[in-house]
């Protein structure tokens, strides 16, 4: 099957069909590369599709946010105010992150420029959540930015841990 066949809208998009050394690909077109480069029996052009990046970044999510709640229990010793800071400053992130996944995953097979204008926006939307929740929690509710503080290093921390750690990617062997 050709790109125009699996995605009709997007058949303008080029593929890369090859690797140099140990990873180049022996017989002479892309029609069928080896077995060892597919995930599944048959023909794939990638490893993982988008949903399965939205999924595992959504997943990753849900260990920062435990991640944030261990931290809330931790600080409950020092007041519950110290522990709903924490809890606020660590749920920004979270929002944050599950927002800029659905937003940079979301939406399908696009082109290159598109994918990297949506990872943008994203990413931008992500500290515009944290920098407003931190903004209302000092200013309005006039909470204490040490715990805040506390709570979104624990959350930015967890976040890549558990994409590293937790979420394993299933290759063929």
């Amino acid at each position: 099957s050709t790109i125009v066949e699996v995605a009709p809208e997007n058949s303008g998009l080029l593929y890369f069909c090859g690797f140099a050394g140990r990873f180049s690909i022996t017989s002479k077109s892309c029609d069928r590369p080896p077995r060892r480069f597919c995930h599944y029996p048959g023909w794939c052009r990638v490893l993982n599709s988008v949903a399965a990046g939205r999924s595992a970044a959504l997943l990753a999510t849900a260990y920062q946010l435990a991640a944030v709640a261990l931290v809330a229990l931790a600080l409950l010793a020092s007041g519950w105010t110290a522990s709903l800071a924490a809890l606020l400053g660590g749920i920004s992130a979270v929002l944050g992150n599950a927002l800029a996944a659905n937003i940079a995953l979301g939406g399908g097979v696009v082109t290159a420029r598109s994918a990297f204008s949506r990872l943008m926006l994203g990413t931008g939307l992500k500290w515009l959540v944290v920098v407003t929740v931190f903004a209302i929690a000092s200013g309005v509710w006039r909470m204490a930015p040490l715990p805040l503080l506390a709570g979104l290093a624990v959350a930015l921390i967890a976040y890549p841990l558990a994409l590293n750690f937790c979420v394993r990617v299933k290759r063929e062997r």
